[in-house]
């Protein structure tokens, strides 16, 4: 408007200076000075009112999507800059309108997993209000019986409280203090038992805001108890039938010899029989043995220990097998100190060692070759980690979920004892116990990781 007049402003001016210079009579001067004035006004009051109903369409739309209303879409324009500027509203609406729909089904499908979970999770802000609540957790924090308060505070089945509740004066009014991870006893009608309490800090809004998470610990522990019992007990079943049915089938038959009265007839038959029975009860000693020493083993007594010297002391225990070393091995060994128990650290050599030669000498014997069994040694080292592989050249492994199962084993004469105890060796050394096929030749490697120092 104000460029519309600076621009007028100078014609309307000469054109009344021209009429009073020339001879034309003063009533049809005023007349004309008149109507351009008029015309000049009109023009300008048009342009204001265009421009504001313009601007009113955008205010409009602009309240629309900022209400999250996307329906309303702003029509063509003869104006193509108002144009441009609707078309690309309207397709910011449809797009935020599509986001909105996304992120509603979302968070639907977020309550109505929340709500469908055994576990307690709710959010809380520095004041002590807690803003979200799943299913789980509005039922203990308000109750229908609960003093002064009741579910209508909530919207049924939405995570979000329409007005939020005070966590102290809630049964889990302790856990505001709680920090990290731990685990609870609670003594509340509806959460007896121990719960395992989890705590962490986010940021929503702007506003610091903690998000508790609570979950029952006995299911797990009950599920996990079982599966062990059931594992545990299917190893001693196998174990105990193996010595117990010959037993059994031996001296049914001997008391049968002994009740026809021809005993001395068969001293040879019960000689064979005692053997069977004597070499089932020595196994069976044999076995519960392996098994005290795997539920008893004594914590490590740890020192400084070579690498290097610690292999060569067990590598000399199998004369008959030819070790390669790779060139990382034979530079970094010597270099490198663990902090280990010497004497069960070399039993873990020992048992590893001992798996990759049988492995080994299996495959030799299927192919018939002859040649000398071969076991691999190499090493990874950073800062802070030493990883020792020991590699053999058998058919590989084809069950790496229950290597590590107490008293499970493939060997015809295995205990299952070795590989789970040499597991709890490394484990009680802060370190890690691995065993997987190699990947681009046949054959398997136990890894060894441990913390190391480097001198």
């Amino acid at each position: 408007m104000r460029l519309s007049a600076i621009v007028c402003f100078p014609y309307v001016v000469l054109a009344v200076v021209l009429m009073l210079l020339l001879p034309v009579p003063i009533y049809l001067s005023l007349f004309i000075s008149i109507v351009l004035a008029i015309v000049l006004a009109y023009s300008l009051y048009a342009i204001k009112e265009k421009t504001t109903q313009q601007i009113q369409v955008l205010s409009n739309l602009v309240d629309a999507l900022i209400d999250e209303d996307y329906s309303l879409q702003g029509k063509s324009q003869s104006d193509p800059a108002l144009s441009l500027l609707l078309d690309k509203i309207n397709t910011l609406s449809t797009a935020l309108h599509k986001k909105t729909m996304k992120t509603e089904g979302e968070q639907r499908l977020l309550e109505k997993i929340l709500n469908q979970m055994n576990a307690l999770i709710l959010v809380v802000n520095d004041n002590g209000q807690v803003l979200m609540a799943n299913q789980a957790a509005q039922n203990v924090l308000l109750p229908n019986e609960h003093s002064g308060t009741s579910k209508s505070n909530l919207q049924a089945h939405h995570l979000y409280l329409t007005k939020p509740a005070q966590l102290n004066d809630t049964p889990l009014g302790f856990i505001q203090h709680r920090t990290g991870a731990s685990i609870v006893a609670m003594q509340e009608a509806k959460l007896k038992g121990e719960y395992f309490l989890y705590r962490d800090n986010i940021i929503s809004d702007g506003e610091n805001q903690s998000l508790f998470l609570l979950t029952n610990t006995n299911n797990l522990l009950k599920e996990k108890e079982t599966q062990a019992w059931q594992s545990l007990l299917r190893v001693l079943s196998h174990e105990v039938n193996n010595s117990l049915t010959p037993i059994a089938t031996i001296s049914r038959a001997m008391k049968r010899k002994l009740e026809a009265g021809n005993a001395s007839d068969n001293q040879g038959f019960y000689k064979e029989g005692l053997s069977v029975i004597d070499e089932r009860a020595s196994s069976l000693a044999s076995f519960i043995s392996s098994y005290r020493a795997l539920m008893y083993l004594p914590a490590p007594t740890k020192k400084q220990i070579c690498l290097d010297s610690m292999v060569s002391k067990v590598v000399n225990l199998f004369r008959d097998c030819e070790f390669v070393f790779s060139t990382r091995f034979q530079k970094q060994a010597t270099q490198i100190f663990l902090l280990v128990d010497e004497k069960q650290f070399e039993q873990v050599l020992i048992n590893l060692i001992k798996n990759a030669i049988e492995a080994s000498s299996e495959q030799d014997n299927h192919i018939g070759n002859g040649q000398a069994i071969k076991v691999e040694l190499d090493l990874e080292c950073d800062n802070d980690w030493v990883e020792l592989y020991i590699i053999d050249s058998g058919i590989g492994l084809s069950n790496l979920k229950d290597l590590f199962v107490p008293m499970y084993t493939t060997k015809k004469n295995g205990s299952g004892i070795g590989l789970n105890l040499s597991q709890q060796i490394v484990h009680n050394h802060d370190g890690q116990l691995c065993l997987r096929n190699r990947e681009s030749e046949q054959g398997a490697m136990a890894v060894i990781r441990l913390p190391l120092k480097l001198y």
